[in-house]
């Protein structure tokens, strides 16, 4: 989350006020103020749809693998907590 908001001020930074040596590096043009408030909300909406799915969406993700991996997880048997393959077919 801290590097997900340092990244968004960065942003922030270059977009509103780049310093001179940045302009140079990164051959900024200057945008209209219209262009800028557009692009500062955008930059807002983003980092909350990110922090609203790292706290909600990442356990919906968790649980969907969960459910998928279950299968190959069952074909495993435990026994005094050593988990041991099911073998097919066995010995002839």
């Amino acid at each position: 989350m801290l590097a997900l908001c340092i990244l968004s001020a960065f942003n922030l930074l270059v977009l509103l006020s780049p310093p001179k040596i940045l302009t140079d590096i990164l051959t900024l043009i200057p945008l209209p103020s219209d262009g800028k408030s557009t692009i500062v909300m955008v930059v807002l909406l983003n980092v909350l749809i990110s922090l609203s799915f790292e706290h909600w969406g990442s356990e919906a993700v968790a649980r969907a693998v969960g459910v998928i991996t279950k299968p190959w997880k069952e074909r495993r048997r435990v026994q005094d907590d050593k988990a041991y393959k099911t073998v097919e077919g066995g010995m002839n």
